[in-house]
């Protein structure tokens, strides 16, 4: 019996203290993840799903990262829908659940596809998404019109090893130059090997081969073949890629080309982007803003000009054609290095998510501003007066496309109105 004035041994005391801190944190600690299943994916095969699951087995559920868990998954861009829910056992233990609707696999036949800068073409073939069911992507087809095509891509996002993807094609294309007289022809052949660095940082380098045939019945032809040779990095906090909600995506590409006639050049282009949620819940409003620079030094030729215009630089500018180019109306707007600015405020209307008939619906609408410059050399880009576009657009959600862009834009330069410009894209601007 330890008498009534004896001190309590400091050992005992803080082993008591100790004792009594782990129970509370573990009372307060929430339910323990007993193990984690998947329901629903009929072709994707279990190893793709689960490679992409990071929250541990026999720990107390985590919902922040059971969250990043459906996102990554549905970051794969092969189902239409993923939830996440949890079913209680016993002995204050869940069953972490994924629940995945998978998307449409083929995308066959023949629709009309319209591009500002050919026209509309008919294009045709196969797509395979989720090829083999270990999200795979093998495209076969062409089309016809405003842009004669024929060519054969397949795509691995995780090949080997930890996140090392491969990307094959070859293909040929044969259109009208856009605002030259020139009939162009162009045939290729590459491959490009990628690299995760955790889920952040991304590397890709690329080897390529061109053989480029310019033909004119006002000009001389023109014919260059070269190898292209890119390397490129991603630093990416997004959450969802198709419509993203928070992070930032940034990203540095540099480009040598080595021509067979001697010439050689290089491009390159930078670009930052940021999303951030003002208003939460299931329809948010989300800021999104974009900054990008590109250029090409070196051996340079007028077919391969930059421009304003269209639905990926300034809208409310339409692309330039030939009679703006000749007649030498807005030289202003073409140029060898350019700097884009855009911000948009992008309101989910409905939500995406899987129908009846597994393919993906939902709408947002967005209100926007584009802002750009464009000169010959990077020392005059500050010199030159901006491009001004704003407007307003909706984007569609689509299987394997991911979304139908269209927009609405009115520009102004220099004392100057432009529009108003309907801009039909496949994917975000940014």
């Amino acid at each position: 019996m330890i008498p009534k004035n004896a001190a309590v041994p400091k050992k005992v005391f803080r082993f008591s203290f100790l004792f009594l801190f782990l129970s509370l944190v573990w009372s307060q600690s929430g339910p323990v993840v007993k193990r984690i299943e998947w329901i629903g994916n009929d072709i994707t095969r279990d190893d793709i799903i689960r490679r992409e699951i990071q929250h541990p087995v026999d720990m107390p559920l985590d919902s922040s990262m059971a969250q990043e868990d459906r996102d990554r998954l549905d970051n794969l861009g092969i189902f239409s829908e993923v939830r996440w829910q949890v079913v209680p056992t016993d002995n204050n233990q869940v069953i972490l659940q994924f629940l995945v609707v998978e998307s449409w696999r083929y995308l066959p036949g023949a629709i009309p596809v319209y591009e500002e800068e050919t026209g509309w073409s008919l294009s045709g073939g196969l797509i395979i998404n989720n090829y083999r069911g270990r999200n795979e992507t093998l495209m076969i087809g062409g089309s016809f019109g405003g842009k004669n095509t024929f060519g054969i891509n397949y795509s691995n996002p995780w090949i080997s090893g930890d996140h090392i993807s491969l990307d094959l094609e070859v293909g040929n294309n044969i259109y009208d130059h856009l605002f030259l007289p020139y009939k162009e022809t162009t045939t290729y052949l590459g491959g490009k090997l990628g690299r995760y660095a955790g889920y952040t940082h991304k590397f890709k380098l690329s080897l390529e081969g061109y053989r480029s045939k310019f033909s004119s019945q006002e000009l001389v032809d023109l014919n260059w073949t070269w190898i292209e040779i890119t390397g490129q990095y991603f630093y990416d906090t997004r959450d969802i890629y198709i419509e993203p909600t928070k992070g930032i995506l940034g990203s540095i590409g540099w480009s040598p080309r080595f021509f067979l006639d001697g010439h050689r050049n290089w491009s390159w282009n930078q670009s930052l982007s940021g999303y951030h949620t003002l208003i939460t819940g299931k329809r948010p409003l989300v800021m999104a803003g974009n900054l990008s620079t590109a250029g090409l030094m070196g051996f340079r030729e007028p077919v391969w000009l930059s421009y304003i215009g269209g639905g990926e630089t300034v809208r409310g500018f339409p692309v330039p054609d030939q009679q703006i180019y000749e007649n030498g109306e807005h030289p202003e707007r073409f140029g060898y290095v350019q700097a884009l600015g855009s911000i948009e405020f992008r309101q989910v209307i409905i939500p995406r998510h899987a129908t009846k008939r597994r393919n993906e619906f939902g709408l947002t609408a967005a209100l926007f501003l584009d802002a750009g410059t464009i000169s010959e050399t990077v020392a005059d880009l500050p010199n030159q007066q901006p491009f001004w576009g704003f407007g307003w657009g909706l984007r569609v959600p689509m299987p394997i496309l991911q979304i139908i862009r269209l927009d609405f834009g009115w520009g102004y330069h220099n004392q100057s109105w432009s529009g108003p410009g309907t801009y039909l894209r496949f994917g975000q601007k940014f």
